[in-house]
């Protein structure tokens, strides 16, 4: 089941906000959306963001169609995505990250003519170069582990699916939504993607990617990949039986460290991560850090935990 035959009677876009001006995405979405003289709305929310909410709560006044609400508390990547899925007027959803940059004009117009299909994904894109070399860690992982053609997706099912830039049925999405028990960064698109493949439903991707202008420094960096490798020990733990290896072999990292549990070998990697945590934190933090030493650093956390 990966198609359907229905007239498209308005999109909506949902944009949940943290700590980021979202000026000139919805700026460019407002523009494009106009253009095509399709119905249209923008929803956005604010996740108990410190900063730029004076700038975006002007969003409202200067942009016609979009909503925007700020919430007292932050309640997490799963929760609002939800919430503004069940805030949403048209029965396609665009699900977009605020720190999203959208890089040519036919952005929509690209999902619009996809729209016969129930999930469609356009991908992430990462500069050529880094912005400096507080962020070269992120930026080089996204390089090397994120960025993928449409075509290397649609012929590899256990790609790991990305919420940053996807278009949905909001009937599909109700269905599957994200899991609210995951907490912090990390993983609940992973899980978000499982769910979708286990119901049969196929994601096409296409060739339609915006790009990140927030990439987060190294010390937060490795915070986030901390806390995204606990979610995703938590969804294996949780998940049938029945279903654990199909999810592993959408998670190599994870796969690796089952298959060495197995053969008795955690001891021995635990105690060569411990031994050699602060040599591995030194490269990831240089200005040349080495993918494969984040392979291992990960590995040793999914050990420990």
């Amino acid at each position: 089941m990966d198609k359907i035959n229905c007239s498209l009677d308005g999109i909506t876009i949902c944009i949940p906000v943290y700590n980021h001006d979202m000026s000139n995405l919805v700026r460019e979405l407002s523009l494009q959306a106009t253009t095509l003289s399709i119905p249209y709305q923008i929803l956005s929310i604010d996740d108990a963001s410190h900063s730029f909410k004076q700038d975006n709560r002007l969003l409202s006044s200067l942009f016609p169609n979009i909503s925007y609400e700020e919430l007292p508390e932050n309640i997490g990547r799963s929760k609002i995505r939800n919430l503004l899925a069940r805030k949403a007027k048209y029965d396609r959803l665009l699900m977009m990250d605020c720190d999203c940059q959208i890089r040519h004009t036919d952005f929509l117009k690209k999902y619009i003519e996809a729209s016969n299909h129930l999930v469609v994904c356009g991908g992430t894109k990462f500069d050529e170069n880094p912005i400096d070399s507080d962020h070269i860690l992120r930026w080089k992982y996204g390089k090397k582990r994120e960025e993928f053609t449409a075509e290397e997706c649609n012929s590899n099912s256990d790609k790991t699916f990305r919420s940053s830039n996807f278009f949905i049925l909001k009937s599909i999405f109700d269905e599957v939504k994200f899991d609210e028990t995951l907490v912090g960064y990390g993983h609940e698109d992973t899980l978000f993607g499982f769910s979708l493949k286990k119901k049969g439903i196929k994601v096409k991707y296409i060739d339609n990617a915006t790009f990140h202008d927030d990439l987060a420094s190294t010390d937060i960096y490795l915070k986030q990949v901390d806390n995204s490798l606990k979610n995703l020990l938590k969804i294996y733990k949780k998940i049938a039986p029945e279903d654990k290896k199909a999810f592993l072999n959408m998670n190599p990292s994870l796969r690796v460290s089952h298959t060495l549990k197995i053969l008795h070998l955690s001891p021995f990697i635990s105690f060569l991560f411990k031994l050699f945590r602060p040599l591995l934190e030194k490269n990831l933090r240089s200005n040349n850090p080495f993918i494969r030493v984040l392979d291992f650093y990960k590995l040793g956390i999914l050990m420990h935990n």
